[in-house]
Protein backbone atom coordinates (compact mmCIF):
# COMPACT_ATOMS: atom_id res chain seq x y z
CA UNK A 1 0.00 0.00 0.00
CA UNK A 2 3.07 2.19 -0.15
CA UNK A 3 2.82 3.14 3.53
CA UNK A 4 5.85 3.20 5.82
CA UNK A 5 5.86 0.56 8.54
CA UNK A 6 7.75 0.36 11.80
CA UNK A 7 8.46 -3.11 13.13
CA UNK A 8 9.46 -3.76 16.73
CA UNK A 9 10.74 -7.23 17.51
CA UNK A 10 10.95 -8.49 21.09
CA UNK A 11 14.59 -9.49 20.79
CA UNK A 12 17.72 -8.58 18.87
CA UNK A 13 19.69 -11.77 18.94
CA UNK A 14 18.74 -14.97 17.24
CA UNK A 15 20.26 -18.38 17.62
CA UNK A 16 21.10 -20.84 14.88
CA UNK A 17 18.09 -22.78 16.13
CA UNK A 18 15.60 -20.26 14.83
CA UNK A 19 16.69 -19.51 11.28
CA UNK A 20 13.14 -18.44 10.32
CA UNK A 21 13.28 -15.52 12.76
CA UNK A 22 16.56 -14.34 11.27
CA UNK A 23 15.23 -14.75 7.72
CA UNK A 24 12.07 -12.74 8.40
CA UNK A 25 14.00 -10.00 10.15
CA UNK A 26 16.51 -9.71 7.29
CA UNK A 27 13.75 -9.61 4.64
CA UNK A 28 11.86 -6.89 6.50
CA UNK A 29 15.03 -4.90 7.09
CA UNK A 30 15.81 -4.87 3.36
CA UNK A 31 12.43 -3.37 2.42
CA UNK A 32 12.64 0.39 1.72
CA UNK A 33 9.35 1.24 3.53
CA UNK A 34 10.06 -0.81 6.65
CA UNK A 35 12.07 0.45 9.61
CA UNK A 36 13.18 -2.01 12.29
CA UNK A 37 13.16 -0.43 15.75
CA UNK A 38 15.47 -1.55 18.53
CA UNK A 39 13.62 -3.78 21.02
CA UNK A 40 14.88 -1.63 23.90
CA UNK A 41 12.88 1.38 22.70
CA UNK A 42 9.61 1.77 24.59
CA UNK A 43 6.50 0.64 22.71
CA UNK A 44 4.68 3.60 24.29
CA UNK A 45 7.12 6.01 22.68
CA UNK A 46 6.67 4.50 19.21
CA UNK A 47 2.91 4.06 19.37
CA UNK A 48 2.24 7.66 20.42
CA UNK A 49 3.63 8.78 17.04
CA UNK A 50 1.99 6.12 14.83
CA UNK A 51 -1.22 6.28 12.81
CA UNK A 52 -2.21 2.72 13.73
CA UNK A 53 -0.87 -0.49 15.24
CA UNK A 54 -0.88 -4.05 13.92
CA UNK A 55 0.03 -6.55 16.62
CA UNK A 56 0.44 -10.28 16.74
CA UNK A 57 -2.10 -11.92 19.04
CA UNK A 58 -2.05 -11.22 21.97
CA UNK A 59 0.83 -8.87 22.51
CA UNK A 60 0.55 -5.78 24.68
CA UNK A 61 1.18 -3.33 21.84
CA UNK A 62 -2.47 -3.57 20.80
CA UNK A 63 -3.57 -2.67 24.33
CA UNK A 64 -1.09 0.22 24.47
CA UNK A 65 -2.43 1.54 21.15
CA UNK A 66 -5.98 1.29 22.47
CA UNK A 67 -4.89 3.30 25.52
CA UNK A 68 -3.58 6.07 23.23
CA UNK A 69 -6.79 5.86 21.17
CA UNK A 70 -4.91 4.69 18.10
CA UNK A 71 -6.51 2.29 15.60
CA UNK A 72 -5.35 -1.16 16.64
CA UNK A 73 -5.83 -4.73 15.47
CA UNK A 74 -4.42 -8.16 16.06
CA UNK A 75 -3.30 -9.82 12.83
CA UNK A 76 -3.42 -13.60 12.75
CA UNK A 77 -1.70 -14.66 9.53
CA UNK A 78 -2.41 -18.33 10.30
CA UNK A 79 -6.19 -17.82 10.23
CA UNK A 80 -6.53 -20.25 13.13
CA UNK A 81 -7.81 -17.95 15.85
CA UNK A 82 -11.48 -17.46 16.65
CA UNK A 83 -12.21 -13.86 15.74
CA UNK A 84 -14.29 -12.95 18.81
CA UNK A 85 -12.30 -14.53 21.58
CA UNK A 86 -12.03 -12.92 25.02
CA UNK A 87 -8.21 -12.82 24.97
CA UNK A 88 -8.46 -10.01 22.39
CA UNK A 89 -10.01 -7.73 25.05
CA UNK A 90 -12.30 -6.10 22.51
CA UNK A 91 -9.59 -5.47 19.92
CA UNK A 92 -10.48 -6.68 16.43
CA UNK A 93 -8.71 -9.75 15.08
CA UNK A 94 -8.04 -9.81 11.34
CA UNK A 95 -6.96 -13.08 9.80
CA UNK A 96 -6.61 -12.51 6.08
CA UNK A 97 -4.62 -10.28 3.77
CA UNK A 98 -7.62 -8.61 2.11
CA UNK A 99 -9.14 -7.53 5.44
CA UNK A 100 -5.73 -6.26 6.53
CA UNK A 101 -5.44 -4.17 3.36
CA UNK A 102 -8.91 -2.69 3.92
CA UNK A 103 -8.01 -1.80 7.51
CA UNK A 104 -4.68 -0.26 6.49
CA UNK A 105 -6.35 1.89 3.82
CA UNK A 106 -8.65 3.37 6.48
CA UNK A 107 -5.81 4.16 8.92
CA UNK A 108 -4.12 7.50 8.51
CA UNK A 109 -6.63 8.88 6.03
Amino acid sequence: LNKPLIVKFKRVEFSDFDKRYKYVRERLNSHPLITIIDPDISAHRIIRDCDGVISLPFTSTAIIAHYYKKPSIYFDPTGRLILNQPAAQGIEIINNKKALEVWMKKVGN
